[in-house]
């Protein structure tokens, strides 16, 4: 039986010394491959060594257990040997991804100091019992940090989160933003008086006011900041203008002073219940529907329409910073909807080259990323829950570590079949096929010459991280 050995500390001092930890494993599994060998008359053969030095055992994006489960995929070995089973993983949902794939290629996990194997009834009991604790550690850590956050909003303290526009945090404490918040006021006032969010949003542009978006990085560069009718909807209906800080299904009082007066909140309340059901469901029109970025500016291209004096209605895709921008305008090329069947056309090609089954590619370096990022956000709850860091701080670390890693991981295809999707198309109401086209492409970036299609990694094999097409 050809086997195949697994080791791993979590500090890379551990792994220094002459003689570590991890070469400790490897001997104690060696010496239980040649009892087994003694005992049950079957040659278990070590073909391979696989170490994971200085990586934590909270989730599997590891170098060696991923080359070692690719192997496995391969067909080479028929059993894996650790030294305990927590050397494999920490996680109850990691464990059951990996045993689903060790049975899914007939390879046996076998665990030396627990006597944990898979290939027998006692082993799989004993699997269950562990996995059970190693649940109950996670849920318990879950539950420390929700009762933490259910005293503070009792205690009348911020939860976390984003910090609304026209507030700041100092010293772990909320505070009136001494520049944003007259632009609340501004918008409070504007829209109560009966202005657009249209026609505020070009005033302010046209001022230079940055909007909660300045600064912030997409994939063909900085955004510029400017505000929209829909980031305007955004500050007239937050609650903490109302003295509501709300968390999960909670209410609390919200613990910072409140700057807009109640009359002027009360009329922007009235204009939007007004204003409601006035307008119709937003109708999805076309197959790539929200799918259009500015190459410019990073803008969403929004869709209009025009009637010429023969009485044809022309339809376009334009650059939403030329409608709300009053200043220097972005400098971006209309898409017209003629443009847009090659595009479809070109995506629903590589769809049918494809086939189920493939891993989704990632960036490079992508595992060893998020295993730093795991780290950094377990020491920070430990920090955090010792009293040791601020909130603020903590929920600083916490969220720029959830972006950092939602931006790493690749998303699934799901169920999309791409064998059965192309014969499906043609029946699929558009509102059926955007929806599945946004979720195999992140974006497509308007260039004057070309399309950038910056597809979304999946399973399939065949698929590629992006195609161009000329204009």
């Amino acid at each position: 039986m050809n086997v195949a050995i697994y080791a791993r500390v979590s500090l890379q001092e551990q792994a220094a010394s002459d003689y570590s930890s991890v070469d400790a494993q490897v001997d104690c599994c060696r010496a239980h491959c040649a009892h087994q060998t003694a005992v049950t008359g079957s040659t278990w053969t070590v073909c391979d060594v696989y170490r994971d030095e200085g990586f934590s055992g909270r989730n599997t994006e590891r170098p060696a257990l991923t080359a070692l489960l690719e192997a496995v995929k391969g067909g080479r070995y028929d059993a894996i040997i650790v030294y305990k089973l927590d050397r494999a993983t920490r996680s109850l949902y990691d464990y059951l991804n990996l045993d689903a794939t060790l049975q899914r290629h007939h390879c046996a996990l076998v665990s030396v100091r627990e006597q944990f194997d898979t290939t027998t009834p006692i082993g799989r009991a004993m699997r269950a019992l562990l996995l059970v604790f190693a649940q109950l550690e996670r849920e318990t850590l879950v539950q420390r940090v929700m009762d933490k956050h259910t005293a503070l909003m009792a205690a009348g303290r911020y939860v976390g989160g984003h910090v609304p526009y026209g507030y700041r945090m100092v010293d772990g404490e909320l505070q009136i933003h001494p520049e944003q918040s007259p632009i609340v006021l501004r918008i409070f006032t504007e829209f109560a008086n009966g202005r657009s969010t249209l026609t505020i949003a070009r005033g302010l542009n046209a001022d230079g006011v940055p909007s909660q978006l300045a600064g912030r990085k997409f994939k063909g560069g900085i955004q510029r900041g400017l505000w929209s009718p829909s980031a305007l909807v955004c500050v007239l209906k937050a609650v903490c203008h109302r003295g509501i800080m709300r968390y999960g299904d909670r209410t609390g009082k919200w613990p910072a002073p409140t700057f807009v007066p109640p009359a002027l909140v009360e009329a922007v309340d009235a204009r939007i219940e007004m204003n409601r059901g006035t307008r119709g469901p937003k109708r999805v029109r076309h197959d790539l529907h929200g799918l259009f970025r500015c190459s410019e500016c990073g803008g969403t291209l929004q869709q209009n329409s025009v009637s010429q004096r023969n009485g044809v209605r022309r339809v376009y895709l334009y650059c939403r910073d030329t409608r709300i921008d009053a200043g220097p305008q972005c400098a971006s090329s209309h898409v017209r909807m003629e443009e847009l069947a090659p595009i479809s056309g070109a995506i629903l090609a590589m769809i049918e080259r494809c086939r189920p089954g493939a891993t989704p590619p990632e960036p490079e370096g992508a595992a060893a990323r998020r295993v730093e990022l795991a780290a950094r956000r377990e020491r920070a709850n430990d920090l955090y829950l010792d009293g040791r860091i601020p909130r603020d701080r903590w929920q600083q670390i916490v969220t720029a570590c959830d972006d950092e890693e939602q931006a790493l991981c690749p998303q699934r295809s799901g169920d999309i079949d791409p064998t059965d999707l192309n014969a499906e198309w043609p029946r699929l109401s558009v509102g059926k096929r955007n929806a599945i086209l946004a979720r195999l492409v992140r974006a497509i970036i308007v260039y004057p010459d070309r399309f950038e299609v910056i597809t979304l990694p999946t399973e399939w094999d065949g698929w590629e991280p992006g195609i161009t097409i000329r204009r």
